[in-house]
């Protein structure tokens, strides 16, 4: 065996780039059209499989651009999700390429590849490491890599230089304004109530029996997310700015008195919902918002990665 004599992680990736060339499975080569690595992915094409987030204009069967790379952890298979497939970051198409065109289970592993991607930690560590080093060796350069809900990011090369470790890599990064302890809490209370609701939805087969202690914990939280509302001037204010967002918030409380869980995800998620009065405002970059998040670009960031999820 040849032995490596590279100093870094990133001097052996970087010097053997494109050793392990990537490919797409081939019973559904016909709906991409790709060219050079994945630093080109800006310019990548997919035909639009499965519509369950229709870009404005698409229809199925049409091209759109692509954001989302599925990336097998095994292979060097990648399947790329066009901007009309990528709810659920795309698991949804995959699930359906599996059923439909019966390609193999690979353990893919989703990357978002235009600009900052979000990882959780946590128990999909390992995964989401190993999904980053593939899209480094791949070509991916120029993003920045995330914490979902926290404040610490990096760069796509000292994430894989670093295997992952925000910890280690924050002390060559810069760290973004610590946001506030109120703010932090509202966002994870939301983000906690955003992910049951993707559980919820995405898994229609639940048993009866957990699908009712599922609706009981998305009411729990849903209660403790208000009661964050009414105790903050700040929030309360805001969404009492607008006709729409103060009856979008009073569906909300009446939604959770009335144990309703269509009304409190469409009250929450839906137009002119809770989630999407707030973001409007930190897109605005509102100055009393400031006052409660400290860092509006820091809580606009994590919005914009929920917005992702939904």
């Amino acid at each position: 065996m040849k032995k490596i004599l590279h100093t870094t992680l990133i001097e052996f990736l970087t010097e053997n780039l494109g050793t392990q060339p990537f490919k797409i499975p081939e019973k559904i080569e016909s709906f991409y059209d790709i060219s050079g690595d994945f630093s080109n992915v800006k310019n990548w094409k997919s035909k639009v499989i499965v519509g369950n987030s229709l870009s404005e204009g698409k229809k199925i069967g049409e091209w759109d651009g692509v954001g989302y790379v599925l990336i097998s952890l095994t292979t060097n298979y990648i399947i790329p999700v066009s901007h009309s497939d990528e709810h659920q970051n795309g698991y949804e198409l995959l699930s359906y390429l599996i059923e439909k065109y019966k390609i193999k289970n690979l353990s893919y592993q989703s990357v978002w590849l235009l600009s900052n991607h979000f990882v959780y930690g946590g128990k999909y560590h390992n995964d989401e490491v190993k999904a980053i080093l593939k899209a480094y060796e791949y070509g991916s350069r120029g993003i920045m890599i995330k914490q979902m809900g926290g404040t610490k990011y990096m760069t796509i090369e000292e994430y894989v230089e670093h295997n992952g470790d925000f910890n280690q890599a924050i002390k060559t990064s810069k760290e973004q304004k610590k946001i506030s302890t109120n703010g932090q809490k509202f966002i994870d209370k939301l983000i906690e109530v955003l992910k049951l609701f993707e559980k919820y939805r995405s898994d229609l087969d639940l048993p009866k029996a957990k699908k009712s202690k599922l609706e009981d914990s998305i009411v729990v939280a849903s209660k403790e997310l208000n009661k964050i509302i009414t105790t903050n001037d700040i929030l309360w204010d805001a969404l009492y700015d607008k006709d729409k967002s103060k009856f979008m918030y009073k569906s909300f409380c009446k939604a959770i008195e009335d144990f309703d869980i269509n009304m409190i995800d469409n009250s929450l998620f839906g137009m002119n919902g809770v989630k999407n009065s707030i973001h409007m405002l930190l897109k605005k970059d509102d100055k009393k918002l400031e006052e409660l998040f400290w860092s509006n670009e820091n809580a606009l960031e994590q919005f914009n990665a929920m917005a992702q999820i939904r």
